[in-house]
């Protein structure tokens, strides 16, 4: 219509018939070209979680007897999905079993090491670090034109505070598949963390152009609270800080880029608000503990969180 173009798309079971996703795109048509490039990469980011979706409704309908390393995999990675200790000790049973079941399967291994970095970067249970770097490792040499396997690697590396190693691993992967919007934003934290907030910027900005209804807007949110924590401009970090918890899913690390934001800028109520809530959710959270466990190398910037969450009062 005029220079204005709809496109629906829809993504069908082809066994069952089964209406699995849709969404509508309205675009202008200045530049043909562009919007064709900005659809392909926005269409196959928004379709990956849905097939995901149906392929864990598929394996989790399997019975026992039926199940490959495959459907373990599946089983793994919606486990680790829900973000909580029980289940993450569950994702990486079904990781290794699956490794086990067949020794030539990559997103096991793969699995594997993005479980790791999950449980260590939340701190829901400890695992050999060599063991996750063997994994990663192993899943890249078995697929190395694998998105994931890079991106699995890219993740033991960021843990490892290896954060050059890791952001080479993370734009491999989008080399191989630029609608990866989990590495968008991971690439994203790892810039945040070696001290290039404002190059991270875009790469928060893609993913979320990608998708905008998906489980890392909460994480998204929380890396542009700490980027501009990290660039000094606190009433920006501020706003994103609460758009961040405001979301359901939004992991405890979320509260603590607030925190320091809103110690910094100096709203004491609001500190003390966000403070009570992080102690509901991680009681053992400390400065001394936070210091631990960031992963932010920049020394400068590490210090300036470091300073925000004392203004705020959390204790030493």
């Amino acid at each position: 219509a005029g220079n204005r173009v709809r496109v629906t798309a829809q993504l069908i079971d082809g066994e069952s018939g089964n209406h699995l996703w849709a969404e509508r795109y309205d675009r202008d048509l200045e530049d043909i070209f562009e919007v064709q490039n900005e659809l392909s990469m926005t269409l196959a980011a928004a379709i990956l979680p849905a097939l995901s979706t149906a392929e864990l409704r598929r394996a989790q309908t399997k019975k026992p007897e039926n199940i490959g390393a495959w459907d373990l995999y599946q089983r793994g990675v919606w486990h680790l999905s829900q973000r909580n200790r029980d289940d993450s000790i569950e994702a990486i049973k079904l990781f290794e079993q699956a490794m086990e079941m067949d020794p030539a399967f990559g997103p096991a291994y793969s699995g594997f090491a993005w479980a790791y970095q999950i449980n260590t970067l939340f701190g829901y249970l400890e695992i050999d670090p060599q063991k996750a770097m063997s994994a990663a490792i192993r899943g890249v040499s078995l697929d190395e034109d694998d998105p994931f396997a890079h991106f699995a690697l890219a993740q033991v590396h960021s843990i490892a505070r290896d954060h050059t190693a890791a952001c080479e691993d993370f734009e491999h992967a989008l080399k191989l598949n630029p609608s990866f919007c989990d590495a968008y934003h991971r690439l994203a934290y790892t810039m945040i963390h070696m001290g290039r907030p404002q190059e991270a910027l875009p790469h928060l900005e893609s993913c979320l152009r990608m998708q905008p209804n998906d489980v890392v807007v909460g994480i998204c949110y929380s890396g542009y609270c700490l980027a501009w924590l990290y660039l000094r401009d606190f009433e920006q970090a501020v706003t994103w800080g609460y758009k961040s918890i405001r979301r359901p899913t939004i992991p405890w690390r979320g509260y603590v880029h607030l925190i320091s934001a809103l110690g910094h800028s100096g709203d004491e109520a609001g500190a003390q608000e966000v403070l009570a809530k992080l102690s509901r959710l991680h009681p053992e959270v400390t400065v001394s503990f936070w210091r631990k466990h960031n992963f932010t190398t920049n020394a400068e910037m590490a210090e300036l969180l470091l300073d925000g969450l004392r203004k705020a009062g959390l204790p030493e």
